[in-house]
């Protein structure tokens, strides 16, 4: 009996152990005597000194000669150690916003949720935020638990407990050349694993955008999600629902620069966070085979345009997207016995009034998707009167991109797309000779037929 006590006895240790381990493991806080501590990365900070930008540098150099600590984090130091280029650079530091702008003049203070620091170096941004701290009794929340309002400050151990997930919260300490790893970020970069940093529940309702940003990273860096980073997306995915418009367009917009946009689609809607987004157009994809693969053409030719280094404008996937909700509504309007146009015109405006409320679009870009849109019915009809109009139009360029991704996906019957392909790179005379071709296949010659004679 002794002997059996004494197996179960440690059966149970060992099981306890595991729970603790799991629990310390899944959150990757290190805690020495109950204090969170960090790991310092000498041989990999050698890399980080060498990619840093100028501008990062000049602006921790200036933070640190006025006695406020200051550090590179986030994206910026763990594209670096993925070999990466960093899109732009992230510094925290221990002053205050206010201490920050009286120390830049090229600065400006951004954000209401977030208080943060843009200083400004001609087209160049770099974003200057305070070490975060996490006050329950200073930070106002909404009853789903999303912070409204944290502007509450402390330390960079604070700050390491507030990052998002655990590649991101590796911080450089230009000073003394050395990477702090509060939470064993460099080991997940290592292993290619993308995990959240605390309770993923309880993150994710503190900011349900982080569901986006985890589909975001893993996609991008072509991470694998941790188990609990990834099952608690799908039963939270409606909390999504609660972020303001603003942020959620901005989200997106960030989704098309990525140059996996294909990917993110899949994982949105794998994840029914797609719907949350674009409510109508995911009714859409989930029943209309032709215009899923609509939509994935365009992603994919997106995709192509960021890995080739061209310039894309979120109007264009954007259109696409709404696209199909609008011929479905003028469709309808016109079997009500609305005229086309007016029918046409009201389905777009009941579109994009609906899309606005879940991702607010800027009036420019309304602009420029409606453009498009209209395009399209010009392109299709080929009026010879219109044609110069047409291939003059600021929107040609993109509207006959659209038009040659709807050819691609067989959404035109005829060879339309070919026709303009060819006559936009072609000079004047030939342009004329085309129209005139044109003219003649719309309005042939009647045939004369020959009079009989009288007997």
């Amino acid at each position: 009996m002794l002997f059996i006590g004494s197996i179960l006895l440690l059966l149970i240790i060992n099981i306890l152990l595991y729970v603790f381990y799991k629990k310390n493991r899944d959150s990757k806080l290190q805690l020495r005597n109950n204090e969170l501590t960090y790991t310092e990365h000498k041989p990999e900070s050698v890399l980080v000194s060498r990619k840093i930008n100028h501008n990062a540098t000049k602006v921790i150099s200036k933070l640190i000669k006025k006695g406020y600590l200051a550090y590179a984090v986030g994206g910026c130091v763990r594209d670096i150690l993925l070999n990466l280029s960093p899109k732009d650079f992230d510094i925290v530091t221990d002053a205050t916003p206010e201490q920050i702008l009286a120390l830049f003049k090229n600065s400006r203070l951004i954000g209401r949720r977030f208080k943060l620091i843009h200083v400004v170096f001609g087209r160049e941004v770099i974003e200057v935020a305070t070490f975060r701290a996490c006050s329950e009794r200073k930070s106002k929340k909404s009853k789903s638990g999303r912070l409204l309002l944290d502007n509450t400050y402390g330390t960079i151990e604070d700050d390491a407990i507030r990052r998002d997930f655990t590649v991101n919260a590796i911080y450089y300490d230009h000073k003394h050349n050395k990477l702090l790893d509060f939470s064993n970020g460099i080991e997940d970069l290592n292993n290619n694993i993308l995990r959240i940093i605390g309770d993923a529940e309880a993150r994710y309702k503190e900011d349900p955008v982080r569901m986006i940003r985890a589909v975001r990273f893993s996609c991008m860096l072509n991470f694998e999600l941790e188990h609990s980073t990834e099952t608690a997306i799908l039963p939270l995915s409606h909390l999504l629902e609660d972020v303001p418009p603003g942020r959620r367009y901005n989200e997106v917009v960030k989704l098309m620069y990525t140059g996996c946009l294909t990917d993110i689609f899949k994982q949105l809607i794998k994840f029914d966070l797609f719907r949350h987004l674009f409510p109508v157009p995911s009714k859409f994809l989930e029943k209309d085979h032709k215009y899923k693969d609509f939509v994935y053409q365009a992603t994919k030719n997106t995709d192509a345009r960021i890995t080739k280094g061209k310039t894309i404008s979120p109007s264009f996937m954007l259109a696409v997207l709404l696209w199909k909700p609008v011929k479905y509504l003028t469709s309808r309007y016109i079997a009500d016995g609305m005229d086309r146009i007016p029918a046409r015109q009201q389905a777009i405006k009941q579109v994009i009034s609906e899309q606005i409320v879940c991702t607010s679009i800027p009036k420019y870009f309304v602009s420029a998707i409606r453009e498009i849109w209209e395009l399209q019915y010009k392109l299709e009809n080929r009026k010879p009167k219109q044609i110069y109009f047409v291939l003059s139009h600021p929107r040609f360029r993109a509207a006959f991109d659209f038009l040659g991704v709807r050819d691609s996906a067989g959404l035109l019957e005829n060879s339309t797309y070919n026709w303009w392909d060819k006559i936009q790179y072609l000079g004047k005379p030939k342009q004329e000779s085309m129209i005139k071709a044109l003219i003649k296949n719309k309005h042939p010659k009647k045939k004369i037929k020959p009079k009989k004679k009288a007997q």
